[in-house]
């Protein structure tokens, strides 16, 4: 059996007193789409820190494609193979959607014909074609979040780490985003992504793992996770304990 593509191991992190992330094992195979929820506050995007390299853990070990890259600097994680997109996007304003995208491109060649020939590619992926030439500061948020999905994926990451690509969307953008990152999850590309609208992680992911108060609570199929107590009791908090009682 093959070892799988990401792997953490006993990943800790603490920040004073307060422990973020705490002992999370969890891990990704090669075209595997994974969910990673929980209540806000419940250590999801510092596990994204740590794995992407902008957080160095307390404790524990991240295995990208059998090597150890522990503490390594975002900069050579991405170039390994590990994308990720931002809860806040930033795109750069005044640069056009091409020019951002091609900023992602040249994380591996000098070369600019090269660098635009993947943004090119990379765009049209995305949908963002027809605003190929669009200010990003111009650009609605749903454009804005393709743009930073695009940026991403022009380091051509062999896995791609998704921070809430989905806030703030109507229901409308939110379906055609959910087409978009399973388009993206089957050219090969594997999926970890941390998301608030269940729905569409759901129909996206064939596994879920739930953190609350840094903690793996519970893992499985999405019908496995939202029938769990121990999940129901995280989101519902005091108000399920009291009916259950």
């Amino acid at each position: 059996m093959s070892s799988p593509l990401l792997e953490v191991k006993e990943l800790t992190i603490n920040f004073g007193g307060l422990i973020a992330v705490n002992n999370l094992d969890m891990k990704v195979n090669t075209g595997e789409a994974i969910g990673l929820i929980g209540p806000n506050g419940a250590g999801k995007t510092s596990a994204f820190n740590l794995i992407s390299g902008v957080y160095k853990p307390t404790h524990g070990q991240v295995t990208f494609n059998g090597e150890n890259i522990t503490g390594l600097p975002p900069y050579i994680i991405n170039r390994k193979g590990i994308g990720r997109t931002f809860q806040v996007v930033k795109p750069f304003g005044s640069m056009t959607v091409l020019e951002n995208v091609m900023v992602g491109g040249f994380v591996h060649t000098s070369k600019r014909s090269q660098a635009r020939e993947i943004a090119m590619q990379v765009i049209e992926q995305v949908d963002l074609k027809r605003k190929i030439n669009s200010l990003a500061k111009s650009l609605t948020l749903a454009d804005r979040k393709r743009l930073e999905v695009a940026k991403a994926l022009a380091t051509q990451p062999k896995i791609l780490l998704l921070d809430e690509v989905l806030a703030g969307l109507n229901p409308t953008e939110i379906e055609e985003s959910v087409k978009m990152i399973k388009n993206i999850n089957s050219s090969g590309i594997s999926i970890l992504m941390i998301e608030h609208v269940l729905q569409a992680t759901m129909a996206i992911c064939n596994h879920i793992v739930v953190l609350d108060y840094g903690k793996k609570i519970a893992e499985g199929t999405p019908q496995e996770v939202t029938s769990n107590p121990e999940v129901i009791k995280a989101y519902l908090g005091d108000d399920y304990e009291a009916v259950n009682n």
